[in-house]
C-alpha cells in the first residue's frame, strides 16, 4: 500500500462478494486454525453492570459515584428530591445522557422501594 490505498479501499471493499467472504470463511476459520482464551475476573470482583457498561467511558465514573451515593442513602425524603431534579434535568440533557439519567432514576426507585421494605424514614 502507498497513499491511494485511502481512496481504493472504500471501493474494493464494497466489491467483496457474500460468497468471497463465506469461501474466505471455509479456508481460514477451521478448527485446528482456532484459538481459545479464557477470560477470568480476579477472585472478589464483581462483574460490571450490563447498563453501566453500555455508556459512554466519560459518564461511567459520575454513574458510580451516584450509584454508591444512592445506596448509602437512608431518607426517603432526600431520594425523591433528587428523583425531582433528574426529571427535571430529563428534558435539557443530550441524547446520550439520557439512558444514564433513567439508569439512575431506576435504582433510586429500587432504593426507595427497599427502603419502603424495612420500614425506614
Amino acid at each position: 500500500g502507498d497513499w491511494r490505498y485511502l481512496n481504493e479501499s472504500p471501493k474494493r471493499t464494497q466489491a467483496v462478494t457474500a460468497e468471497q467472504i463465506q469461501q474466505a470463511a471455509r479456508d481460514y476459520l477451521k478448527t485446528e486454525n482456532r484459538n481459545i482464551a479464557w477470560y477470568l475476573r480476579k477472585q472478589g470482583t464483581e462483574a460490571e453492570d450490563p447498563e453501566i457498561a453500555a455508556l459512554p467511558p466519560q459518564v461511567k465514573p459520575m454513574i458510580k459515584q451516584q450509584l454508591a451515593e444512592i445506596q448509602k442513602e437512608t431518607d426517603r425524603e432526600k431520594l425523591e428530591q433528587g428523583l425531582s431534579q433528574i426529571g427535571q434535568m430529563m428534558g435539557q440533557v443530550p441524547a446520550q445522557m439520557k439512558p444514564a439519567l433513567e439508569y439512575l432514576v431506576r435504582k433510586i426507585q429500587e432504593r426507595i422501594e427497599a427502603l419502603n421494605a424495612q420500614g425506614g424514614k
